[in-house]
C-alpha cells in the first residue's frame, strides 16, 4: 500500500508539472499574439485617411472598414458651422443644425422620420464650437436609401416658419432651464471675462432674447455658408466599400456649393484682471 501511495504521489506530481509547463506556453502563445495584433495595429496607422477629389477640391476621408456586423456610419463635418462663427446671433449655429433635424420641406418633420424609422436610418445633426456635424448611420442593405435621405437634407432642408417657430420655443425652453444651474451660469460669467466682445463669451444655444430675433433668412444664409463643400471633412466606417461608398456620395458633394473656404479664428484671452462679486 505504501508503495502505491508512493506512486500515485509521483503522478500527481508529474500532472501538475505537465499543467505548468502547458499554462506557461499559453501565456507566451496569447502574449505574442497581442504584441502581434498591436504591431498590426501600429503598421496600419495613417492608412485609413485619403482625399476624395470632387470639382477639383480634395475632401479628406477618414474611414475604416468592419466588416463583424451589417451597419455602416457616415459624418459629414463643416468645419465652420460652430458657434464660433454667430457674431452677435448668439444660438444661431445651434437653431440652424437643430433646422436640419426637422426632415425636408417636401416631406416635413413627420414623414420624413416614418421613413428613416421604417429603414432603421438615423440622421442627426450638432453643432461643435468650430463645426457642423451631419450624422448618418444606416444598415448595410440600406445604405444606398441612406445617402438618398441625407442627399435630400442637405439640399433641402424644413426651412420654413412653423419648423422655426418649433425650434425657437425648444431652445427657448432649454436656455432658460439651464439659468437655474449655477455651474452653467458661473461658465458664463468666466467666459465673459475671459472672450468678452467675442462669440465666446456668449452661450452656444443662445439666449432666449437672442433666439427669438433669429429669423428664416438668418438660418438660410448661416446654412449656405456652413453647408460648403471646401469646408468638409468625412468620417466613415463599417461594413462597406469606401471607394463605392464615397462615389455614392458624389451627386451630394457635387450638388454643395463650393465658395467659403474656413479659416479658423483667433480669440485672444483678456489681459486685465477682474473680480466678480454677486451679493
Amino acid at each position: 500500500m505504501p508503495k502505491i501511495r508512493y506512486i500515485l504521489l509521483g503522478l500527481l506530481i508529474v500532472a501538475l508539472i505537465i499543467i505548468g509547463i502547458w499554462k506557461e506556453r499559453k501565456m507566451e502563445q496569447n502574449k505574442q499574439g497581442t504584441q502581434q495584433a498591436q504591431t498590426i495595429k501600429r503598421n496600419q496607422i495613417g492608412e485609413g485617411i485619403k482625399y476624395f477629389e470632387v470639382k477639383g477640391i480634395k475632401v479628406p476621408v477618414i474611414y475604416e472598414e468592419n466588416h463583424l456586423l451589417p451597419m455602416g456610419a457616415i459624418k459629414f463635418m463643416f468645419m465652420g458651422g460652430g458657434n464660433i462663427m454667430d457674431k452677435d446671433k448668439f444660438g444661431l449655429s445651434k437653431l440652424s443644425a437643430s433646422i436640419l433635424n426637422e426632415g425636408t420641406k417636401e416631406l416635413g418633420n413627420v414623414k420624413f422620420a416614418e421613413q428613416l424609422e421604417e429603414l432603421a436610418i438615423t440622421i442627426d445633426a450638432d453643432i461643435r464650437l468650430e463645426s457642423l456635424h451631419v450624422d448618418l448611420s444606416f444598415l448595410s442593405e440600406y445604405q444606398d436609401k441612406a445617402i438618398g435621405y441625407l442627399h435630400d437634407l442637405l439640399l433641402s432642408p424644413n426651412l420654413t416658419p412653423s419648423a422655426l417657430e418649433k425650434v425657437q420655443k425648444r431652445m427657448t425652453a432649454a436656455a432658460l432651464n439651464k439659468m437655474s444651474n449655477f455651474d452653467y451660469l458661473a461658465q458664463l460669467e468666466l467666459n465673459g471675462i475671459l472672450f468678452a466682445n467675442t462669440p465666446l463669451a456668449h452661450p452656444s444655444i443662445g439666449t432666449p432674447k437672442s433666439i427669438k430675433s433669429i429669423s428664416l433668412e438668418d438660418v438660410k444664409k448661416r446654412l449656405e455658408d456652413a453647408l460648403d463643400i471646401e469646408r468638409l471633412i468625412i468620417v466613415m466606417g463599417g461594413d462597406m466599400d469606401i471607394d463605392k461608398t464615397l462615389e455614392a456620395l458624389k451627386p451630394t458633394l457635387e450638388a454643395l456649393p463650393s465658395n467659403k473656404p474656413f479659416f479658423t479664428p483667433y480669440f485672444s484671452t483678456t489681459q486685465k484682471p477682474e473680480t466678480i462679486s454677486h451679493l
